[in-house]
């Protein structure tokens, strides 16, 4: 919830005091609509309810539609709601001030890589490292796009590339694991999940990402014990149902 400050009326004669605390309180408001709607987004995404949290930063948008960290932030919860083309849209429209930033050209690979482009992804995604090499998820979504170009050799050097950048990342380790299996090297991929596994970093994406793996490999009661964490009766037949169909596992396309 925002901290609402205490408007502390000074002077001596009361007619003065009361019209000095309503010129400030009129001054103060936008701005403390503006903190509230900035805290409220960042509550919502952090419980992913990202369907308010854009609702939040189309308002604060509406209020200052040039503030880059406002256009990201609705554009990443587009993403998170499935809603690529949207979020393609938002960027493009909002392409004029933010051209080379790179942060802005991270988020607009990563975009691209949840619309199914991966190509385009790496043009966005080599751009953005051009005019900043020392950002972890710029190398982590650049591996994503190259992973699902098939070009597993050149996802791995910029996945290990990230983990230089943060070692250790859970989220990096996960990628370059899934990585590791779409290439055929399915034990070592396992290998590095099991490390992730009992981190308090991890998700619960990344244990059914070692179910399935484990699943791939024929592992079923492994997998079945460890999607149970997570999952009820029905989604866990449902889950290895479906992870039983692969040879290899899907590359994730979900970005951080």
């Amino acid at each position: 919830m925002a901290r609402w400050a205490r408007r502390m009326l000074m002077g001596v004669a009361l007619g003065g005091a009361l019209g000095l605390g309503a010129c400030a309180d009129r001054a103060e408001r936008p701005q403390l609509d503006v903190s509230v709607l900035e805290q409220s987004a960042a509550s919502a995404e952090r419980e992913r309810d990202y369907a308010a949290a854009a609702g939040q930063y189309r308002n604060l948008m509406a209020r200052q539609p040039k503030r880059l960290d406002y256009v990201l932030g609705l554009a990443r919860n587009l993403r998170y709601l499935g809603l690529a083309d949207d979020a393609l849209k938002l960027l493009a429209q909002a392409e004029e001030p933010f051209e080379g930033d790179p942060e802005y050209l991270v988020e607009w690979g990563k975009v691209l890589i949840a619309a199914g482009r991966p190509g385009q992804a790496v043009v966005k995604l080599e751009q953005a490292i051009d005019g900043d090499d020392g950002d972890w998820q710029a190398y982590s979504a650049l591996g994503i796009a190259r992973d699902l170009g098939g070009d597993f050799a050149a996802a791995r050097e910029a996945y290990a590339k990230a983990l230089t950048l943060s070692a250790g990342n859970p989220v990096v380790l996960n990628n370059l694991a899934m990585s590791r299996a779409q290439s055929g090297d399915l034990d070592q991929a396992i290998a590095i999940l099991e490390g992730l596994h009992g981190d308090p970093r991890s998700r619960v994406q990344f244990r059914q990402n070692l179910a399935l793996l484990y699943a791939v490999r024929g592992d079923t009661e492994k997998a079945k014990a460890l999607a149970k964490h997570d999952l009820d009766d029905k989604q866990l037949e449902r889950n290895l149902s479906y992870f039983q169909r692969f040879e290899r596992p899907p590359i994730p396309a979900g970005v951080q």
